[in-house]
Formats: C-alpha cells, sequence, structure tokens
C-alpha cells in the first residue's frame, strides 16, 4: 500500500476526471478526487451521468434529479477546497467512450471513478461493465475509490 502512496505523491496531477451517476458512492469518491486535487493543485472535470435521453419522462425525471443534486455538492466541496471545477451533465447512452474521450480531449492526467463493489448502491449507471471498459480503453491512470461508508 505504501507503494501506491508513494507512487501518487510523485505524479504530476494537473487535471482530474472525474465520472459520477448521482450515487452516494460516486459522491464519496467525488469528495475524494476534490481532496486529492486539493493536495496535488489539480483542476477537477466532473461528468456526471444520466443513462436517460434527454426529456425522457418519468425515469429521468427521478434520476436527473439526482445527479443534478450530486453535482451540486460536489461543486460545493471544490468551492471550500478552493479547487478550479468544472461539471458537466451527460445524457449518454456509451459513458466508456465519453469518459475516455472527454479525458483526452481536456487533457487529463488521470480518470477517477468509484470502485464497484459491495459499498456501491445496485442498479446505478456507472457499473462494474463501465468500469472495466474504462480501465482497459484509457490512455491515462484511472483510480478506483473504494467507498467505505454512508457518509457523504
Amino acid at each position: 500500500m505504501a507503494l501506491i502512496a508513494d507512487y501518487l505523491d510523485r505524479m504530476i496531477v494537473n487535471t482530474i476526471l472525474v465520472a459520477v451517476d448521482g450515487s452516494p458512492a460516486s459522491v464519496r469518491a467525488a469528495r475524494a478526487a476534490v481532496g486529492f486535487a486539493h493536495e496535488h493543485v489539480s483542476k477537477v472535470i466532473v461528468l456526471a451521468f444520466s443513462d436517460c435521453a434527454e426529456g425522457e419522462p418519468a425515469k429521468a425525471k427521478g434520476q436527473t434529479e439526482e445527479v443534478r443534486d450530486s453535482t451540486y455538492l460536489i461543486g460545493e466541496y471544490a468551492l471550500k477546497a478552493r479547487i478550479p471545477c468544472e461539471m458537466h451533465v451527460l445524457h449518454s447512452k456509451s459513458p466508456t467512450e465519453d469518459i475516455v474521450a472527454e479525458a483526452t480531449r481536456r487533457h487529463c492526467d488521470l480518470i477517477w471513478l468509484s470502485a464497484p463493489g459491495a459499498a456501491n448502491e445496485a442498479g446505478h449507471y456507472l457499473d462494474t461493465a463501465i468500469t472495466s471498459e474504462v480501465l482497459s480503453k484509457a490512455s491515462v491512470p484511472v483510480m478506483l475509490f473504494r467507498s467505505r461508508g454512508a457518509e457523504t
């Protein structure tokens, strides 16, 4: 574990792309990314994903509100940490491609995701399959943050 911490401390990270889906686990991961960005004087770009097409009724309403609320909360964390933060809400059917493309387009040094596992809530959009695809397709390091609790 110390080797990973030493490696991360030596990394030059100017821009971190954080992908969230509105779940509490992804918000906790984003909060950790903001803390990491603060320590490394980095900028954070948040991509908040919804699997609903814009304008879809009932399903979209609840999910869109959840994503909107989580991006607001992440923005508050960034503001308190005094780090630059961009927020983008995407209605996407292919988040893997969007995450990888945005990381490349915006010259990100690190992609930060919530690690799939027991603490992650079932049924949220950024699941194990998407995480695995990002790991295999990304040209930059990917940090998987394991959530440990219910606090956000």
